[in-house]
């Protein structure tokens, strides 16, 4: 993963801008600011072949499997695509609304991550496109390029719809019968509900020939508890009661909950042929999007077949 070199990006100091507008174009200028352009190419690009590597070559597109296998380095090629469709599928459910405190939430983070990265691809052309569960069914905005689309893609994900049911198996439902254009589909969500039937669309839209990509959002209070040192007692949110507790213990199980969580989607995401990413709401949004980028580029070629 690569590293942001201070915080300029930390969510909490990029929410200060208020606006999303503002929060995106803030976002979309780190990656093009001090990063290489070739960095955020990946779904623009599409895996050609292979060819003998060559001093001055992008030793970053070695592959070293065919390297171990052969003995020679070859790099991998890419061809540009026109464009490619990129479908966000965002939940906004009530958990995705929890926080500790004055932090950023699940739902605010995958907003602007989203609006960021929506603002990258319709800057390159790309048909960017949006899924949101609201109170009457699922918000489908289609995936275009034209700049005004980009105000409501803003303008959906701005909102905060008040929910009562599990959405997850009913968007991904929804983008399967979009029948849109191969492209790619991105899934933000932290699956804190029960989705029996979402390995399943996720393996329809990659047999579709979408390339999918499920970001598993967790806030970073959950992955690590936040109660100070020295903590003895906790009180019960439900009813009230001020309960004694082992902190070191409570942060062991908590540990363990959420490997075991993470592994049960990674296994998901592995069965149906779609890259997986976990990530928490500490991360700056300028490294989660590198992280993405990167993570489609691995899995794309991994999917690949390796030459003679």
């Amino acid at each position: 993963m690569r590293e942001v070199p201070d915080n300029t990006f930390d969510p909490s100091v990029v929410a200060r801008l208020g606006r999303l507008d503002w929060i995106a174009q803030s976002i979309v200028d780190g990656l093009r600011q001090g990063l290489h352009r070739s960095t955020i190419r990946g779904f623009s690009t599409e895996f050609s072949d292979f060819q003998p590597y060559s001093p001055g070559d992008d030793i970053r597109q070695l592959d070293w499997r065919v390297y171990a296998r052969t003995g020679k380095p070859y790099v991998r090629r890419f061809e540009a695509e026109t464009s490619m469709e990129v479908t966000f599928v965002v939940d906004s459910s009530p958990s995705m609304g929890w926080q500790w405190e004055e932090t950023v939430n699940k739902r605010q983070y995958a907003a602007a991550l989203v609006a960021g990265m929506a603002w990258l691809f319709l800057s390159q052309q790309d048909p960017v496109g949006l899924l949101k569960a609201e109170p009457d069914g699922v918000r489908v905005l289609p995936p275009s390029s034209r700049r005004q689309h980009l105000d409501h893609l803003l303008s959906v994900l701005g909102t905060t719809p008040e929910l009562g049911r599990p959405v997850i198996d009913e968007l991904l439902q929804a983008c399967l019968e979009m029948r849109s254009a191969r492209g790619q589909v991105i899934v933000v969500s932290d699956f804190e509900e029960e989705a029996p039937d979402a390995g399943l669309r996720l393996a329809e839209l990659r047999g579709m020939g979408h390339g999918v990509l499920v970001v598993h959002l967790l806030d970073q209070a959950e992955v690590a508890l936040p109660f100070p040192e020295g903590t003895t007692h906790l009180r019960d949110s439900e009813t009230g009661e001020l309960l004694r507790v082992d902190l070191a213990a409570l942060r062991r199980r908590q540990a363990a909950r959420v490997r075991e969580f993470r592994a049960q989607w990674r296994k998901v995401c592995r069965e149906a042929g779609v890259a997986y990413v976990p990530l928490t709401t500490e991360v700056d949004y300028v490294t989660a999007i590198l992280t993405i980028v990167e993570s489609h580029n691995e899995a794309a070629m991994m999917g690949e077949e390796e030459p003679a």
